[in-house]
């Protein structure tokens, strides 16, 4: 490996690797910080080279005291996955190959959630006759083929998570500017290098120029044949920059193109779909995506998590959603919760859709059936979920069930009557008036705890500095309009934008967010009350259109 100044990272790279390689090389380019004795206390051998602006130079220097049978190559921002070590143990046995292509998890969000999967040669014979090349991006498949022209590089489930993209790492690092310089020095020199042009491309795009990621992926894809490693990649990134531009025609005929080149890969099918439904073609979307989750995830081609898969599911269900398709829809997001482990949208929309359709009654029947719910955690979670879709009604019965079906912590019998209660007041009518105190009151609800919501308390904001706040506040606001406080509703309003200029950035998008999701609740219900006796299919149209959770505050 080739490192400067990755004290933050290099440990954990290290760590994932030490107990499956027989030495460790790393050439320091210049690092002012503690790296190479991090690499020194896991048994490095610390070559410093100073940096010459050539990744293959580099590269090579460390090459040249390598002494084991193979080579494995990784970056200080990269750890080898724990899962995939035993098969690489394996593999090192495999004596038909000269190289290996492992598994490249580009994690761009949350690990796992948001990430682009790249085989890459990544392990290889070493030999003094395979050298790097190309002074960025630099490759070795090229010297290892000039060596043996029959070279057999094997396809393996190997996965290096790389962080590398993130984008406090990649703004700390300024790494876009640095490939952009190098590579606009190596075009200078070859201009019609499609790798160079391919990979500038990418860097564009991380800058949003999709104007000249656009130029430059074309030029590259006129250069290269077919058989090119990138070459299917090369269709994805012309068309995703067209999509970014709107030019959505444009971008469905580029997909088509390396669909005839490129027929078993599945991005271009899903790319493909994600441009009709933009487009309102929902036909032809569904046709694409129905061919994408049939096709599976790539495992030969440049990917990205969930292509193929959950983020497929998902977005077939929207468009099942938009053709009125609702059991269809629903069958596709439970799919795409399956597939995603961990990713809630799909709950999200499935409750949307079930109670803005009238059959939020279904729910409680829907998750006895479909969902594990024997935990105290599982429940929790559940329950966080239907609360933010405002599935009040299905709450309070499923709290009936579970307050009586099994002994408690009083703690949680407490917390879970205290939800059920203002779930009572979500979608229960206006207040009766107590006749005594000429005041809207809650009969058979906890005065006391409802007394801070009262328009006289109104004004009463915590500092907005955490998320729970954020919903503990949109929550009083909800109860104070479907109660009928619209006076104090208006003020509690008020207050709450004019908070937005002083609170956290990081908080400041929330509670925007959350506010939106108030009044979109709100003229939800004027749906409900007004146009009741109207037109079925119009209303249920206004009211899945209408800005909802999906989770984001998560």
């Amino acid at each position: 490996m080739i490192v400067k100044d990755e004290e933050e990272l290099l440990g954990n790279c290290l760590s994932s690797a030490k107990e499956i390689v027989s030495e460790i090389i790393v050439v320091d380019t210049g690092s002012i910080d503690s790296t190479p004795s991090i690499a020194e206390r896991f048994g490095a051998k610390v070559i410093h080279h100073p940096w010459q602006g050539d990744f293959s130079e580099a590269r090579n220097a460390g090459l040249d005291h390598a002494t084991g049978e193979w080579i494995l190559i990784l970056d200080a921002d990269e750890e080898l996955n724990p899962d995939s070590i035993d098969e690489l143990k394996n593999w090192k046995e495999y004596n038909d190959a000269e190289g290996f292509f492992l598994r490249i998890y580009n994690h761009f969000g949350e690990k796992g959630k948001e990430a682009s999967i790249n085989p890459t040669i990544r392990m290889f014979r070493n030999s003094e006759k395979h050298r790097f090349s190309g002074s960025i991006h630099e490759q070795i498949a090229e010297s290892i083929q000039q060596n043996n022209p029959s070279a057999r590089f094997v396809m393996t489930d190997v996965i290096i998570d790389h962080y590398g993209y993130q984008a406090n790492i990649r703004e700390k690092k300024n790494k876009t500017k640095r490939n952009i310089t190098l590579l606009k020095k190596e075009l200078e020199t070859n201009p019609d290098h499609p790798f160079h042009l391919y990979n500038i491309g990418i860097e564009y795009m991380q800058l949003n120029d999709y104007e000249n990621a656009l130029l430059s992926f074309r030029k590259s894809r006129e250069l290269v044949g077919p058989k090119v490693n990138y070459a299917h990649l090369l269709f994805k990134c012309e068309a995703k920059a067209l999509g970014a531009l709107g030019r959505l025609k444009e971008a469905i005929a580029v997909c088509d193109a390396g669909v005839d080149q490129y027929p078993d890969y599945t991005d271009l099918h899903h790319y493909k779909g994600t441009y009709q439904i933009t487009m309102g073609d929902s036909t032809g979307a569904e046709k694409s995506f129905r061919r994408a989750i049939q096709l599976q995830t790539a495992s030969k081609y440049h990917t990205e998590t969930g292509i193929g898969s959950f983020a497929t599911y998902y977005l077939l269900a929207l468009v099942c959603e938009s053709q009125s398709k609702d059991d269809q829809a629903i069958d596709n997001y439970l799919k795409s919760f399956k597939e995603s482990n961990n990713e809630k949208r799909p709950l999200y929309r499935i409750f949307q859709l079930l109670r803005s359709t009238d059959r939020e009654s279904e729910i409680p029947s829907l998750l006895k059936k479909r969902f594990k719910m024997h935990t105290e955690n599982q429940k929790e979670n559940l329950l966080h979920i239907l609360l933010r879709s405002h599935c009040y009604q299905s709450v309070c019965t499923l709290l009936d069930d579970w307050l009586s079906e099994e002994p408690l912590s009083f703690h949680t019998q407490e917390k879970w009557r205290r939800i059920k209660e203002d779930c009572v007041l979500m979608y229960s009518d206006r207040l009766e008036k107590n006749k005594n105190t000429d005041q809207f009151l809650p009969l058979t609800i906890d005065t006391d705890r409802w007394r801070a919501h009262f328009p006289e308390n109104s004004d009463l904001f915590p500092p907005i500095e955490s998320l729970p706040i954020i919903l503990e506040i949109e929550r009083k606001g909800r109860i104070l309009y479907k109660q009928g406080f619209y006076s104090a509703f208006q003020q509690y309003l008020k207050k709450w934008k004019g908070m937005h200029q002083h609170v956290n950035k990081d908080y400041q998008s929330h509670s925007v967010i959350q506010l939106v999701q108030t009044l979109s609740f709100n003229a939800e219900e004027h749906l409900n009350s007004v146009l009741k006796k109207g037109d079925y299919n119009l209303i249920r149209s206004a009211k899945t259109t209408l800005p909802f959770e999906e989770g984001w505050i998560d």
